[in-house]
């Protein structure tokens, strides 16, 4: 059996191919150079001699303000004649989809706000690819993903940076407000173990939710840094959310990456 992985050029797709060669899976990696997939002809083409996906493209928005490209993609994909012959279907959404009454799932969670528009992109990408594909689709909602990549701006690699260059680290927000931080390794690892797996929903969280103070000081640990951390938290911001990482942590079958291990690599840029 073939796999295609989407968006295999990408932070998490190239770790999802690697994941599957280290499963003795046969894996195909597609990105944008193959195609586009807002088309259904370019999901066609790509599903050629394929019986399972591994759907991580689509993460980003599109370039002029234009709308989040996730719907779009899932529905050119139900779109293409070779859809149905998919035996299953691993989707990579997102931890943004918690917030309203119509996305269960998240278990305790103390005061969510609405998903932004990214969280409301992918809960309907969610919808119109189980509508399509039912039990054979799988849906893995990751919490911050950590992990090598110099594209993104979130407050991990900030830190990480800051800490690095000897810089202060600041740290802002209200005090309460907490992160969930999975590798993107055992993101991926996750994703090709629920090919085997008939599991509708999993939350790809791990064991190390921090605070942002206690995550500066984890970076600076981890890095032996010099820098400074400048508390500038304001408030309580509430009861912090409850990250239950037990599902997770029974499909992946190991010990999560620790997240210090995860901070050396990126300082490293490995």
């Amino acid at each position: 059996m073939t796999t295609l992985v989407t968006g295999a050029a990408g932070f998490v797709g190239r770790h999802v191919v690697s994941a599957l060669s280290r499963a003795g899976r046969t894996g195909r990696a597609h990105d944008r150079a193959g195609g586009d997939l807002a088309q259904p002809a370019s999901w066609t083409t790509a599903l050629d001699d394929v019986s399972e996906l591994v759907h991580v493209a689509g993460v980003l928005p599109r370039r002029g303000g234009a709308p989040w490209p996730n719907r779009a993609l899932a529905e050119a994909l139900v779109e293409s004649p070779r859809a149905q012959a998919l035996r299953k279907v691993v989707y990579l959404s997102s931890v943004s989809v918690y917030g309203t009454d119509e996305v269960p799932g998240w278990g305790p969670f103390a005061s969510a706000p609405a998903p932004g528009p990214y969280g409301a992109d992918k809960a309907a990408a969610e919808q119109v690819l189980r509508q399509a594909f039912g039990a054979r689709l799988s849906v893995l909602r990751p919490s911050s993903i950590a992990g090598p990549a110099p594209t993104l701006r979130s407050v991990l690699p900030t830190f990480v940076a800051a800490a690095k260059a000897g810089d202060p680290l600041r740290v802002v927000g209200p005090r309460a407000y907490v992160q969930n931080f999975i590798a993107v390794e055992d993101v991926a690892d996750l994703a090709a173990r629920l090919l085997d797996e008939d599991r509708d929903v999993v939350n790809a969280f791990s064991d190390t939710t921090l605070d942002m103070r206690a995550l500066a000081d984890a970076v600076k640990a981890a890095l032996q840094s010099s820098s400074d951390v400048v508390d500038d938290r304001t408030g309580d911001g509430g009861k912090p959310a409850s990250y239950d990482a037990g599902p997770a942590r029974e499909l992946l079958a190991r010990p999560f990456t620790p997240l210090s291990d995860t901070i050396l690599a990126m300082a490293e840029g490995a």
